[in-house]
C-alpha cells in the first residue's frame, strides 16, 4: 500500500513537472542529444570521412538513422562486450578500453565522436592524446557530456555509485538497462575540457552549452521548481562554467 502511494505521488509530480516543461522556451529546453545527433550527421555528410569511430558506442549509435548511404566505414568501440553486442546500428564493432591505447594506426580515423563517455573516464587527457594520434590531419572530434559543476553531477560525486543507482532506479523505474558506469567528471567543464584538448594538440572549433538539468528532479515538484529557477538564471547569465551539458567540436590541425 505504501509503495503504491509513493509511486502515485511520484507520477503526479512528474506530470506537473512535464506541464511546466512544455511551457519553457525551446532554446532553453531543446533536446540536446537530438541536437548532437544532427551535428554529427551534418559533419559526416559535409566532411565525407573515409573512417568514422564512435568511441564508447554502447548499445546504439543513433546518429546513423540521420545519414544517407555513404562509403564511410563506421566503427563502434566499447570496452563492455555486453553493451556492444546489443548495437545493431554498426556492422564493425571492437572491444577495447578507450582509456588506454586505441587499437588503430596513427592517422587511421577521419572522424571521432563520443556520447556520454568522457565523464566516465578517469584520465580524459590520455584519451584525448590517443584520439589526436589516431585522427588524420584535419580530422574532427565531437563530444557530448555532462558538466561536472551541475548540481546533479556534484551530488553524483558525493554519493556512492550504488546509492546513486538505487535512488535513480527507484524514482525512474521506466528507464531500462541500468544507469551506467561510475562517473569521474575529469576535465568535464567548460574551461577544463578545452584546456585538456588544446594540451593534446586539438583546436577548438565550437562549444555548445546547455543549462537545463531540473528534469533530474521532476519526481518531486518543489525540487524541480527550485532547480528550474537556478537553470534559467544561469541560461540568462550565460554562465558557461556552470553548464549542465556540453558539446565540444575539436579539430586536429592539418599537416
Amino acid at each position: 500500500m505504501l509503495v503504491n502511494m509513493i509511486r502515485s505521488f511520484i507520477s503526479a509530480n512528474v506530470r506537473l513537472s512535464l506541464a511546466l516543461h512544455n511551457r519553457l522556451p525551446w532554446r532553453f529546453k531543446r533536446d540536446f542529444f537530438g541536437f548532437y545527433y544532427e551535428l554529427v550527421a551534418d559533419h559526416i555528410v559535409g566532411r565525407k570521412p573515409a573512417v568514422a569511430l564512435d568511441a564508447g558506442c554502447g548499445r546504439s549509435t543513433d546518429f546513423m538513422n540521420l545519414l544517407p548511404p555513404s562509403k564511410t566505414l563506421f566503427i563502434g568501440l566499447d570496452y563492455d562486450f555486453e553493451e556492444l553486442r546489443h548495437n545493431r546500428d554498426l556492422a564493425h564493432l571492437l572491444v577495447a578500453d578507450a582509456t588506454k591505447t586505441l587499437p588503430f594506426a596513427d592517422g587511421a580515423i577521419d572522424f571521432l565522436t563520443t556520447r556520454s563517455v568522457l565523464e566516465h573516464l578517469a584520465d580524459t587527457e590520455q584519451f584525448f592524446r590517443e584520439s589526436w594520434r589516431v585522427l588524420s590531419p584535419g580530422g574532427c572530434a565531437i563530444h557530448i557530456f555532462p558538466g561536472r559543476n551541475a548540481p546533479f553531477a556534484v551530488l553524483n560525486r558525493l554519493l556512492s555509485d550504488r546509492m546513486t543507482n538505487r535512488l535513480l532506479s527507484w524514482f525512474y523505474p521506466e528507464i531500462e538497462g541500468g544507469w551506467g558506469f561510475p562517473a569521474h567528471y575529469d576535465n568535464c567543464s567548460y574551461r577544463s575540457v578545452q584546456a585538456a584538448l588544446r594540451r593534446s594538440g586539438f583546436e577548438i572549433e565550437h562549444v555548445h552549452c546547455r543549462f537545463y538539468q531540473a528534469t533530474y528532479y521532476r519526481a518531486f515538484l518543489p525540487a524541480y521548481l527550485l532547480f528550474l529557477a537556478y537553470d534559467l538564471a544561469l541560461w540568462m547569465l550565460r554562465a558557461r562554467r556552470l553548464s549542465s551539458q556540453l558539446i565540444v567540436i575539436a579539430r586536429k590541425n592539418g599537416q
